[in-house]
């Protein structure tokens, strides 16, 4: 069982664990909703496709997964996540929490996330 559920404007995500090392979650991503324009100073990230089809724009190209697809993201790439059709996301980390730098958003959140 997820220890913790978190609303986002483009869905939710699921929060499976959280080790000081690593963290994984499940973002339920819906159709036409994209996260961020972000990046992580010292997060690296491999985001796998469960179900549903979406387009990973990073600073160094695009990628267009299904699933069973993956991408890992490095430290310090700029990307954002727009799900094609309503999609299921499990992303794994490194553990660097206050580590979310807005370049752009939609939502008009803040600049730098902050992590309870």
């Amino acid at each position: 069982m997820p220890k913790r559920l978190v609303e986002k404007p483009w869905g939710r995500e699921f929060l499976i664990v959280d080790e000081p090392e690593y963290a994984a979650k499940i973002l339920e991503m819906r159709e036409g909703k994209p996260t961020s324009l972000h990046f992580h100073p010292l997060k690296k990230e491999t985001l796998y496709v469960v179900s549903g089809r979406l387009r990973v724009e990073t600073s160094e190209r695009d990628y267009e997964l299904s699933p069973g697809d993956e991408v890992t993201i490095e430290p310090g790439t700029e990307h954002r996540i727009v799900p094609l059709e309503d999609s299921q996301v499990l992303e794994v980390s490194t553990q660097p929490k206050d580590d979310t730098v807005r370049v752009s958003d939609p939502y008009r959140r803040a600049k730098v996330e902050k992590v309870a």
